[in-house]
């Protein structure tokens, strides 16, 4: 299938999604937004599953487009839509880098490939009471942690994420106010027993650094101040 697309039905598809505009283009063929990649033509945007698919109907030997079925989205194969488009020179960009951890669970896969197939399924049923009996380490240090909270807002006037430094009163008002994380320096689970935990074992964070940290093992605040310094300093280049 690699060798039978040309730049010529591309175009000729590509044409045709401006002519309907995207939305009905893409619902004329069955196709979903591309939520990974997109084709970039003259500096607008476009799906690369549903122009793919839709080149092969301008091929004389095939004369019709392809269904989402019997082509697949993102990179993960040959003949998958982005590769095919890349393979005639057309530019492909990737909509949001660096979304889609390689050890991410909700990464794209074969399945789904890339694209929104998965807005058509089913709901999930949920919301049943469940009875469930696990194993969970014991914490205690919620008094110790308000008190960390008070001692720091008495000390700064603030309580202000050690990482980013983003304050939740500053932005939300009251909402915010009196409200941050407290973060396990060393966390719980690395240890087999019982550990006493004091206030210099605590670092008071906001949510999406405490999810940050967590996210991957071994991380620590100093390595997640390095990221977000780094990160800045990336977008500060590339807009210059």
């Amino acid at each position: 299938m690699r060798n039978k697309l040309t730049v010529a039905s591309v175009e000729k598809a590509i044409e045709e999604c401006r002519t309907l505009g995207h939305e009905a283009f893409r619902r004329r063929y069955g196709f979903h937004r591309s939520r990974r990649y997109c084709l970039m033509y003259e500096g607008e945007p476009f799906d690369t599953k549903p122009i793919a698919a839709v080149a092969f109907k301008y091929l004389p030997e095939f004369s019709r487009p392809l269904t989402p079925k019997q082509i697949s989205g993102g990179i993960a194969t040959p003949d998958s839509a982005a590769n095919l488009l890349i393979a005639l020179g057309f530019e492909v960009q990737e909509l949001f880098p660096g979304l889609w951890d390689r050890d991410d669970p909700y990464e794209p896969t074969d399945a789904d490939d890339g694209e929104d197939d998965w807005l058509d399924q089913d709901g999930v049923n949920e919301g049943a009471p469940v009875l469930k009996a696990h194993l969970r380490r014991e914490r205690r240090s919620a008094d110790l942690a308000k008190k960390l909270k008070v001692s720091t807002l008495k000390r700064t006037g603030k309580l202000s994420c050690v990482v980013c430094e983003f304050d939740f009163a500053a932005t939300y008002g009251p909402k915010g106010s009196g409200y941050i994380e407290a973060h396990h320096i060393v966390p719980l689970g690395e240890s087999d027993e019982a550990v006493i935990t004091r206030a210099a074992d605590l670092a008071l964070v906001c949510a999406n650094c405490h999810r940050m940290v967590h996210r991957s093992r071994g991380m620590t605040l100093d390595d997640l101040r390095v990221a977000r310094r780094e990160a800045f300093e990336g977008s500060s280049r590339s807009l210059k």
